[in-house]
C-alpha cells in the first residue's frame, strides 16, 4: 500500500486547506563540508604554535593566553590568595565576636 501525503489526507476533510508537504529527509553525506581534512605529516611539521604571553615559549595549546604551565602557576597563586583572604576573614570574625583576643594569638593559643 502506498503512503499518502499529508495534503492527500487533509484534502478529504477540507478541500480548500493548503498543506505543505514535508518531503523526505536526506542522509548527511559521509564527508561533510565543515569537517577539515586530516593533516599530513609535512603540514604538521610546518605548523607552528602560538607564543605564550607569560613565558614567551611556543605552545600549541593556550588557556587564557597562557601555556598550560603558566596557567597552572597563575591558578595556584589565585588559590593561595583566596586561602589567605579566608584565613584573615576567619580571624577577624573571631576577634569581633570576642572568642579570640590578641594576647592569646601572640601566645599561640588559638
Amino acid at each position: 500500500m502506498r503512503r499518502k501525503r499529508a495534503s492527500e489526507i487533509f484534502a478529504t476533510v477540507d478541500p480548500h486547506l493548503t498543506v505543505i508537504d514535508g518531503g523526505r529527509r536526506r542522509k548527511k553525506p559521509e564527508v561533510s563540508a565543515y569537517r577539515p581534512e586530516p593533516m599530513t605529516d609535512e603540514q604538521w611539521d610546518k605548523a607552528g604554535g602560538v607564543t605564550c604571553n607569560g613565558c614567551g615559549r611556543e605552545t600549541l595549546r593556550l588557556i587564557d593566553g597562557l601555556c598550560p604551565e603558566c596557567s597552572g602557576v597563575v591558578r595556584t597563586e589565585a588559590e593561595e590568595q583566596i586561602e589567605k583572604k579566608a584565613m584573615r576573614r576567619y580571624y577577624m570574625d573571631k576577634l569581633r565576636n570576642g572568642t579570640l583576643n590578641l594576647s592569646r594569638m601572640r601566645e599561640g593559643l588559638l
